[in-house]
């Protein structure tokens, strides 16, 4: 829409409205699994991605809207961002990344790529209350590479950007 954004009133930026979006889909996520796992969760556990999977998350958006992208990029990839020593690690993730992000409609990878790197743990903790507010539990949030993280089922290594991982306890 062409329509100027009221005056006196702050723009939101297109961070905020990415992030707005990571917990609205969180939401819902937990949502569904409170569902499907029929119990009343006492304790959530959300786990951010780290910093590694976002470097090679925004370079697959970026090479996915110059339409660069192509199965070679994974090798180049994890050369270039200093990644080796993740490995096997880098290379899966990369692999999943790529065909998530294939799939993916344009304008969201758009979106995505102009927002940037969304510091996940800070939103979620901003979030914090409203989410145990919602789900009348206790919540937490770690890093996925945090070495004093409680993950009791190893679900922050399937942590991704805009896709925090999610650990229910009954």
């Amino acid at each position: 829409s062409t329509a100027r954004w009221p005056r006196g009133e702050v723009e939101p930026s297109l961070k905020d409205e990415v992030s707005e979006e990571l917990i609205q889909n969180l939401f819902e996520d937990t949502k569904d699994i409170v569902k499907v796992i029929k119990v009343k969760p006492k304790r959530i556990f959300y786990y951010v991605a780290s910093d590694w999977k976002w470097k090679i998350y925004l370079e697959v958006l970026s090479k996915r809207l110059e339409k660069s992208l192509d199965k070679g990029i994974i090798k180049n990839l994890i050369s270039s961002l200093e990644i080796k020593e993740k490995g096997a690690l880098a290379a899966k993730y990369t692999k999943k990344i790529v065909e998530d992000i294939l799939k993916m409609p344009e304008d969201i990878a758009g979106k995505r790529l102009k927002a940037g790197f969304i510091d996940e743990y800070e939103v979620l903790m901003d979030a914090k209350k409203f989410f145990e507010k919602e789900f009348n539990a206790l919540v937490y949030v770690f890093k996925e590479d945090d070495k004093a993280k409680v993950d009791p089922k190893g679900k922050s290594q399937v942590a991704e950007p805009h896709r925090p991982a999610i650990f229910i306890e009954e």
